[in-house]
């Protein structure tokens, strides 16, 4: 955390200005996992936050109640409560949730979700970071050997049961 200095250009270092990167922490995070990939997918960032100084509140998705429950039982056990805390919700919860002022909220989830997160947000100027699903396309050109082409599709769409991120919704080709 302490500060480290950082190249500035030829110009201003020949007239004495230096750089230097003062890493501050945001204060208390608030982490929104999905329902697939919850541990990767909420304790990663979450790690992230924790090691940059921050606090965490980690919301972990209704939809997976064994693991959001093993989650809550664990998370007390290992972590300070004044630095870690988890909850589950429906949306009425995650909505209060929304209300109180984060210094920083991620999300991971659906693009409708992640509007109505930046809208939330927006209304205490907190800075968002969205992690948001879609259709991703799979573009195949003339120079594409197409069995591996197709082979590589198929995995990206079946890898996390087609619920990954960057899963390929459709492909587009050339015509040959």
């Amino acid at each position: 955390m302490k500060p480290v200095e950082a190249p500035v250009p030829r110009a201003l270092a020949a007239t004495g200005h230096r750089g230097i990167i003062y890493r501050d922490p945001y204060g208390v995070v608030l982490v929104i996992g999905p329902f697939n990939g919850p541990l990767l997918l909420l304790l990663r960032p979450a790690i992230a936050a924790l090691a940059a100084g921050n606090c965490c509140v980690l919301k972990l998705s209704e939809a997976i109640k064994a693991t959001s429950s093993l989650l809550i039982d664990l998370i007390p056990k290992y972590f300070d409560p004044d630095a870690v805390t988890a909850m589950a919700g429906h949306r009425e919860q995650t909505t209060e949730l929304l209300k109180l002022p984060f210094d920083f909220i991620f999300f991971t989830g659906s693009t409708g979700t992640g509007k109505v997160i930046a809208r939330a947000a927006a209304e205490n100027l907190t800075p968002i970071l969205l992690e948001l699903g879609g259709q991703n396309p799979a573009i195949v050109d003339e120079t594409a050997n197409l069995p591996d082409a197709a082979k590589k599709i198929v995995w990206g769409k079946m890898a996390w049961g087609g619920q990954w991120c960057t899963s390929p919704g459709y492909a587009t080709c050339t015509n040959r």
